[in-house]
């Protein structure tokens, strides 16, 4: 037993692998199951549940090796009257596209990537010809009999060799159903362009997400999750036809304003506010009926709104000339170019005046005024009160705190 015991310490630290071991009364397969199981219902030949039915059935002169659905493998053989366990291990280096399409596979929400990418990356990276011929090597020596070990490789279609997975599948599969439907109609509603609909799927998806027993409440690791749900949206946009100079805007804009979140509730505004701005985009795309020489136009603008540009600039973009665009401009959007600017500018103001504590100052120059004061003016004359005004009256306690320094836009850029 001392050996046995030695061999398994060894094996461990020279393998850094975790290595499980007793004889099948007293293997904690239980304890295995806490640390390295991520989903039950892909993963139930790592439950403790099947474990222990596994070893009550399988040969003792096999060495198996486990490949489960999510890339992780076990290794389990008899050894000296008790069972070991070496791993988990993974053969492949992460790669962000293929686990998505995984996920995808058996339908788990793509907000669990995060979560799957820092369990995956916990374990080490070899091959299982190793891990086999060190568990080759133990047999070999502490082997009284000095009997043949046969390596058998199961995976989940070769399972007949062992209990049927079936029976081991429990309820986790409606709740991660549940969210992948919810995700699914989510993009929808953001394709369709439906303002409404998507708010209502946007709220949905965070009660079960907060629903889930898996909630992290970590806030940088939620950050992350909203970054992979900002993708999603974006690709959602992007195939309804937005221009990608809009959706670029927004895409920036909010990546931005997540990691300066200070909680999770103030997170959660900026998402909602994020799905708000992405559906309507679709929506006005969808909806506008601007001639392509105009969209341009207005696509430059919008992205250039912070920017200092002249009329000569959007024209040679629109490829018109500058009076032919001012009269076209005027017929197709009911505003002079002028004052088409201005209303973007001071509707883009309003926007960071109710969710940020940006600095006045740093709001007019972000929408593209370096006068403070004749920000100031305009803002009164569109808006019937002051920025400060403004801000008082639209007051929301889940704004993000920001210093004076906080986007560092000016007229140079």
């Amino acid at each position: 037993m001392n050996e046995l015991i030695t061999l398994i310490s060894y094996m461990s630290l020279l393998l850094e692998i975790p290595v499980f071991h007793g004889d099948e009364e007293k293997i904690l397969f239980e304890d295995f199951e806490n640390e390295h199981c991520f989903s039950k219902e892909i993963q139930p030949m790592l439950t403790s549940k099947y474990l222990n039915s596994f070893i009550t059935s399988a040969r003792k002169d096999c060495i198996y090796e486990i490949k489960d659905p999510l890339g992780i493998n076990i290794l389990i053989f008899h050894l000296t009257n008790e069972w070991v366990l070496l791993g988990p291990y993974v053969e492949n280096l992460w790669d962000d596209v293929q686990s998505e399409m995984l996920l995808a596979s058996f339908k788990i929400p793509i907000s669990l990537l995060n979560p799957y990418k820092l369990y995956r990356c916990r374990y080490t990276l070899t091959s299982s010809e190793v891990i086999i011929r060190y568990a080759e090597v133990a047999t070999s020596f502490l082997s009284s009999q000095h009997r043949q070990y046969e390596t058998v490789t199961l995976t989940p279609t070769n399972m007949e060799l062992i209990p049927k997975i079936s029976t081991f599948i429990d309820s986790d599969s409606k709740q991660i159903q549940n969210l992948y439907n919810l995700e699914n109609e989510l993009v929808a509603s953001i394709k369709e362009g439906n303002i409404e609909k998507a708010l209502k799927k946007r709220a949905l998806l965070h009660r079960s997400y907060r629903g889930d027993n898996s909630f992290d409440r970590n806030l940088r690791n939620q950050i992350s999750s909203a970054t992979i749900l900002r993708t999603l949206a974006r690709k959602a946009v992007e195939e309804a036809g937005v221009p990608l100079l809009i959706l670029d805007s927004i895409s920036k804009d909010y990546a931005q304003k997540m990691y300066q979140a200070k909680n999770i509730r103030s997170l959660n505004t900026i998402l909602e506010r994020m799905i708000r701005d992405f559906t309507l985009a679709v929506y006005e795309q969808k909806h506008n009926t601007y001639v392509p020489q105009i969209q341009k136009a207005v696509n430059y603008i919008i992205q250039y709104l912070s920017q200092p540009f002249k009329i000569d600039d959007i024209a040679k973009t629109a490829g018109l000339s500058t009076s032919y665009l001012s009269t076209l401009f005027k017929k197709e959007t009911g505003f002079t170019i002028s004052a088409y600017i201005t209303h973007k500018r001071i509707e883009k103001a309003t926007r960071l005046l109710k969710s940020t504590s940006l600095p006045i100052q740093n709001v007019a120059s972000y929408v593209g005024y370096n006068d403070n004061n004749y920000f100031t003016k305009v803002f009164k004359k569109h808006m019937g009160m002051t920025p400060s005004d403004f801000r008082m009256s639209n007051t929301d306690n889940t704004i993000t705190r920001h210093s004076k320094n906080d986007f560092p836009y000016s007229k140079k850029q």
